[in-house]
């Protein structure tokens, strides 16, 4: 399976590319789309932590909630 990327560029960013001497409008694309891939690496990365951390949170949630009916079952016995 291979991955496409579609851009779309404003008109501001095709004069840019237009009238950037520097660089052509094959290297800035280029130059974007390793952007766009890093970014998307970065948000890998931070939906990764953020699903641990979800993990984990959901598992102190449970062994709470498992505590919580513990003590009530003692007051119970207790009254």
């Amino acid at each position: 399976m291979s991955n496409i990327i579609t851009l779309s560029l404003t008109k501001e960013d095709k004069e840019f590319l237009l009238n950037n001497s520097g660089l052509s409008p094959t290297s800035m694309l280029r130059s974007k789309i390793n952007e766009v891939r890093e970014s998307r690496s970065d948000l890998k990365k931070q939906l990764n932590l953020c699903q641990n951390n979800s993990l984990k949170l959901n598992s102190i949630i449970r062994e709470q909630g498992s505590e919580i009916e513990e003590l009530k079952k003692k007051l119970k016995n207790e009254n």
